[in-house]
């Protein structure tokens, strides 16, 4: 009896794994480019929406002068006539203050507000879209981050999206803009993983449990906002979104998610270091427990690195081509299909392996800081 081990033998036993795990990603791409065709609103009924709904559009801004000047211009910009535009500088130490002023003083449609010392037991970002939520007026609130930019017709696809479908809650991914390597790479890779796990169609769904939101575009009805709370719910949480997302199902307030590119586009980072600390701070909180990272990370392993180091192991004359083939033509047109539907770059389908790698490590440090019970991020500590 032969009692030899070969690990190559195990490796190559996992194929039937892979090949469903490579199935599902790009069945659930296809589903999630359905839904949001069905959901998003067209361009004409964008611009056929007839409302006096006042949207209130609240920007948070810590240190953003580089970005502030060009969201706020495209935010004076809008074709629809009844919002207003809230900022508030949050102790910032560059010129964002006045730049700021100076905007104002252009267009009286423009509000700064100076925000407030942090108080013991909020962090940064919610307490500054707390002070925000307390001043506006309109009956639907816009939280957006001051790196975005703007189409004319952002606050048109909003609105129009909220009448449709009676939501309490309306949130996108912006369109990712990128320069560097690390940002083509990592950025809308990182942001999208989901569109091959997630039936986003989940998160409209009262009944179903899964709660998502980006805080770069997250609007929301003002009375159920403020009569749960508001972001006082999540007062103490290093990223507000998609805890409050979670919060708005608990309370059985509608989600819905649409195709935001149209509407809305944003640089989160500028280069590695950025991208590094930026998402090393937020990308945990996506999972909410370190049971759902590690499950992340094995999926990632086994259903998207496998089949490259399959390939590897073919081209050393280690296996057979066939399941590596099938494996591959299936997570590589999962992700042109996501490619396509965003107008990037085909040779990302090249350097996918280098994506999930990177993915696998920032998620890592992720969690390595969250152990550690102290992230920083633009200056301050949050613990």
């Amino acid at each position: 009896m032969d009692l030899s081990f070969n690990p190559l033998d195990i490796l190559n036993g996992w194929h039937p794994t892979v090949l469903v795990w490579n199935t599902f990603f790009l069945g659930m791409v296809l589903y999630n480019r359905w839904f949001f065709h069905q959901v998003t609103p067209t361009p004409q009924e964008c611009r056929a929406l007839d409302s006096d709904i006042l949207v209130s559009v609240l920007v948070p801004a810590r240190n953003e002068g580089h970005n502030i000047r060009t969201c706020i211009t495209s935010l004076l910009e809008q074709d629809y006539p009844h919002y207003e535009v809230i900022v508030l500088d949050d102790e910032s130490t560059d010129d964002t203050g006045v730049i700021l002023q100076k905007l104002a003083a252009q267009d009286a449609r423009l509000k700064v507000l100076r925000g407030s010392t942090l108080p013991s037991g909020w962090h940064g970002k919610a307490y500054a879209c707390h002070q925000l939520a307390q001043v506006a007026k309109g009956k639907y609130l816009l939280f957006t981050d001051a790196d975005t930019v703007h189409a004319p017709q952002s606050v048109r696809y909003l609105l129009t999206t909220f009448l449709k479908h009676d939501a309490d809650l309306v949130t996108t991914f912006p369109y990712q803009l990128v320069g560097t390597w690390s940002e083509k790479l990592l950025v809308s890779f990182m942001l999208r993983l989901g569109y091959f796990f997630l039936p986003f169609s989940f998160v409209c769904d009262l009944r179903k449990p899964l709660a998502l939101a980006c805080g770069q575009y997250l609007a929301v009805k003002a009375e159920p906002y403020h009569k749960i709370g508001g972001h006082g719910r999540v007062k103490d949480t290093v990223t507000e979104d998609v805890p409050l997302s979670r919060v708005y199902k608990k309370e059985g307030l509608k989600i819905i998610w649409f195709e935001g590119s149209r509407a809305v586009s944003c640089r989160m980072y500028r280069n590695l270091n950025e991208l590094w600390q930026g998402f090393s701070r937020s990308y945990y909180d996506g999972f909410g427990s370190p049971l759902m990272l590690l499950g992340f990370l094995c999926v990632l392993l086994v259903g998207m690195l496998s089949p490259f180091v399959f390939l590897g192991l073919w081209v050393f004359g280690k296996g057979s081509w066939q399941p590596v083939v099938l494996e591959l033509v299936l997570l590589l047109l999962a992700r042109w299909v996501l490619l396509d539907q965003w107008k990037e770059p085909w040779w990302l389908l090249i350097a996918h392996p280098v994506s999930i790698v990177a993915t696998f490590v920032i998620a890592v440090n992720s969690w390595r800081i969250r152990q550690l019970k102290q992230v920083t991020w633009r200056g301050r500590t949050l613990s």
